[in-house]
């Protein structure tokens, strides 16, 4: 078996006065795939671990040129890119992976939490003026997030409100990359998101979806430029689409 780590210098120290500086530690560490912890300076962060994975899923990303790697690992690689791009994304602050005949076996992830209150716990709260403002800083969000060739789904619950912007929470992904901006790329990221959204309970109504789109729009603009009737229609046939595919019975 082959073992990686690695711990970032400036929260080292305080892993170490914890003995939480080995993989196994942190691997071992109480129960449960996601766990908060409370070190004692105060500092607060988030473990994720994740195990073993189908082999196909490992062969698929052989096929594409990749390099295998464990769930919480392709989480890591993500919010790098994200942030290396411009974007505020969680800080990943400790990584590691055990693999086993060169794939991986389990890994892990720490990162610090991000002070702030969610997104969807704010829209379920607010009035309607303030789920406009939410929905259209949201739209912005993503708009941005497919003009730079990210297309992995943003709901509501995976944005955090701070006084800096929204931050970008739990991005795990089977594909940690940036992708070329196609259109339809664009629709069925919005689509899927719409619909897990949607599924969380959140009720959006017309005006707040128009102020979704208008900020969408904005973010998207570099790449494209569309009408907000068109966008509007491509958007819904998208989502009518995903859901009747989503409803469609397994052969």
């Amino acid at each position: 078996m082959q073992t990686t780590l690695h711990i970032e210098p400036s929260v080292k120290p305080l892993f170490a006065g914890q003995e939480l500086d080995s993989f196994d530690a942190l691997m071992k560490r109480g129960a449960g795939k996601i766990q908060r912890m409370v070190l004692n300076d105060g500092s607060k962060f988030y473990l994720k671990r994740s195990g073993k994975e189908p082999l196909v899923k490992h062969l698929r990303a052989l096929l594409c040129g990749q390099c295998p790697r464990s769930a919480t690992l392709r989480e890591r690689l993500l919010l790098q890119r994200l942030r290396s791009s411009g974007f505020l994304a969680m800080e990943p602050v400790a990584w590691g992976e055990r693999r086993q005949l060169g794939l991986p076996a389990c890994g892990f992830l720490v990162v610090r939490e991000v002070a702030g209150q969610e997104v969807a716990e704010l829209f379920d709260q607010a009035d309607g003026w303030e789920k406009r403002v939410l929905m259209e800083d949201a739209g912005r969000l993503i708009g941005r997030l497919h003009a730079k060739g990210f297309f992995h789904p943003v709901r509501l619950k995976d944005l955090i409100h701070t006084e800096g912007g929204m931050v970008l929470i739990d991005r795990e992904t089977s594909k940690p990359r940036r992708s070329l901006f196609l259109k339809k790329k664009c629709l069925v990221s919005l689509a899927r998101a719409v619909r897990r959204t949607v599924r969380d309970g959140h009720r959006i109504g017309a005006e707040s979806a128009w102020a979704f789109l208008r900020g969408y729009r904005q973010g998207v603009v570099s790449r494209w430029k569309v009408p907000s009737i068109e966008l509007s229609r491509l958007v819904f046939g998208a989502v009518r689409k995903e859901i009747s595919n989503q409803m469609r019975p397994a052969r």
